[in-house]
């Protein structure tokens, strides 16, 4: 029998298509990535983490191109590694902001989960020199934190359990509190995407049992918009479905909410909406079911990486784009290290991918120091 990681919420035995597996519940499983469209400066970010669908179990990973996704067709770019991440974990908030790449808070599993020092800790990855360091903690724990840069400044807002909101001040080396979420309690893993200096937050979780009665957390439905340069929140038209653990973007001046988990089981969902007509729509959906994954927008095509797939749960090594120009999707090369429960940000025109929760054995799953740097 198979054992899966570790389970912060504790962890749910189920049977799936004849074979029983551990499935991970939100103290074990990944996170999903947001993402959003890439600016000169690097401005981009990944934020939450989360269990895939209540009925999620994960299988061996799978690094092969294509594994059930489209065919890989094009430039399928290529994938190098970097020096290791100094503290693995996952659950982790990833943005980019001033050229560089942070590490945001995160956790480990099992009865670690609700007090790994790594929930306070901040890294940042500095591209030119190739070299890690690190910066004050922070003054709250964050699991599953909403990370992005917006041009020179980095941005957490909020986390499972907290609704507060900070930037980092280079110049004093500290964290200073923003206005907080207009909400009660937390909100973790929410799509996330950024439009100049306007910040998104779509969905996400907060701590209870799903709806088919799964420790994996409650999904939820509230899109907010955070103004950075007021320091002032809005609250706009609903998701048509709740839904957390998905992967966001603003292009063409829409936030596009993909796949995640809803209360019930992963989806392959994508949801658009029009930032000036303030309305959803729905939009073809992904290849494949696909929850936990990261990724990153740059001009007009949006990436997905690894993650959960497929009904069995299956540790996703594919590179996914879409041309949102043609709406076409092509498989790319695969991800060296197959996992889910990262973040990703854009530097350059690359998307660097640290941390998450990987493969330690069989239906093992283990923190990862895993940083990898993909090039379309």
């Amino acid at each position: 029998m198979g054992r899966c990681g570790r389970g912060g919420f504790g962890t749910v035995w189920a049977a799936i298509a004849a074979m029983t597996v551990a499935t991970p519940t939100l103290g074990s499983l990944g996170c999903s990535s947001q993402l959003h469209a890439s600016t000169d400066d690097g401005g981009t970010g990944t934020g939450g983490a989360g269990a895939t669908g209540g009925d999620d179990a994960a299988a061996p990973s799978d690094a092969s191109n294509g594994g059930d996704g489209p065919p890989m067709n094009g430039t399928p770019g290529h994938w190098d590694t970097l020096p290791a991440v100094p503290r693995p974990r996952f659950y982790t908030g990833v943005g980019a902001a001033g050229g560089k790449i942070y590490v945001v808070g995160g956790t480990l599993g099992g009865t670690a989960f609700d007090t790994a020092a790594e929930r306070f800790s901040v890294e940042v990855f500095d591209p030119p020199t190739g070299a890690w360091s690190a910066l004050p903690n922070l003054p709250n724990a964050f699991i599953i934190p909403n990370v992005t840069g917006v041009g020179d400044q980095l941005f957490i807002l909020g986390s499972l359990d907290t609704n507060l909101v900070y930037t980092y001040d280079a110049t004093a080396n500290a964290w200073v509190a923003k206005h907080s979420l207009p909400i009660t309690g937390g909100r973790g893993g929410a799509a996330v995407g950024v439009s100049g200096t306007t910040i998104y937050l779509a969905g996400g979780v907060v701590r209870g049992l799903s709806a088919n009665m799964l420790d994996t957390g409650v999904r939820q439905s509230t899109l907010l918009a955070y103004d950075t340069t007021s320091d002032t929140w809005q609250t706009l038209p609903e998701l048509p479905l709740a839904v957390g653990y998905a992967t966001g973007a603003v292009v063409n001046n829409q936030l596009w909410v993909m796949g995640g988990s809803t209360d019930f089981a992963r989806t392959d969902q994508v949801l658009s909406f029009d930032l000036a007509k303030q309305q959803w729509a729905a939009q073809a959906p992904l290849p494949v079911g696909l929850s936990s994954a990261t990724g990153a927008a740059i001009g007009q095509h949006i990436f997905l990486i690894g993650g959960i797939a497929t009904a069995i749960g299956r540790i996703n090594g594919d590179t996914l784009q879409i041309d949102l120009a043609t709406s076409a999707w092509s498989t790319l090369a695969p991800l060296p290290t197959p996992r889910f429960a990262m973040g990703a940000a854009v530097v350059g025109g690359k998307i660097y991918v640290p941390t998450g929760e990987a493969s330690t054995g069989d239906n093992v799953f283990g923190p990862s120091d895993a940083f990898e740097v993909f090039t379309p």
